[in-house]
């Protein structure tokens, strides 16, 4: 019975990463509208580091919950970096620079010392994480200022809300602080949506009265 929530998690998290890639890549070549493709960046790095947070611990759990937007993300890098201008690819190459200096560190510190490498990934991989899960603050204050709820996807937030609650389930279980706070945080951030929209909703909902008035 324990396993069925990191299970569900597993699946639903890989159901949202597929379909956030798709509808990106979707919306790049029909709208061909600007994007802080950047993020890309943050969701490969920070997928990196929850595989090798996976690989520590030996959570299989994890492992495949990353893969596929480890795969997804790194496909969209290096399309980006086939196509993009030479004054922009040098913050890519300063970015992937960093990336590689990061991970010799882990690797020096898992060889060559008794530090507690686990510690520095699981802080590095929860941050990341965090940055990513705080980002609905700026479409709940887009929506404050428009007065409408039309910039919220409804299922993709009730579906996250539902993800997320598995994953903070399963971190109390196995007592990782590191994934409770990562999920808890993710969490506080869907039910905030699914809030925002239904007080929205409420409120711009016309009623037959008032259309009479």
């Amino acid at each position: 019975m324990n396993e069925i929530y990191p299970i569900i998690g597993v699946i639903l998290t890989n159901l949202l990463g597929a379909n956030i890639l798709y509808t990106y890549y979707q919306n790049r070549i029909v709208e061909k509208q600007e994007y802080n493709e950047y993020l890309f960046f943050i969701l490969f790095f920070n997928s990196l580091c929850w595989l090798l947070y996976a690989i520590i611990t030996i959570d299989i759990y994890i492992f495949f919950s990353v893969i596929l937007s480890l795969i997804g993300s790194f496909g969209f890098i290096l399309n980006l970096y086939n196509k993009i201008n030479k004054k922009k690819l040098i913050y890519i190459e300063i970015i992937c620079t960093s990336y590689f200096i990061y991970f010799m560190t882990i690797i020096y510190f898992l060889n060559f010392t008794n530090y507690n490498v686990k510690m520095v990934i699981g802080i590095v991989a929860m941050l990341t994480s965090i940055t990513t899960n705080i980002s609905p603050l700026l479409v709940i204050k887009e929506v404050i200022q428009e007065n409408s709820n039309e910039l919220i996807y409804l299922p993709q937030a009730l579906i996250g809300t539902l993800n997320l609650s598995c994953w903070l389930i399963y971190a109390i279980m196995i007592n990782d602080n590191y994934q409770l706070i990562t999920n808890a945080v993710g969490l506080s951030m869907c039910i905030l949506q699914v809030v925002v929209y239904g007080y929205y909703h409420k409120r711009n909902k016309v009623l037959p009265s008032d259309v009479l008035l």
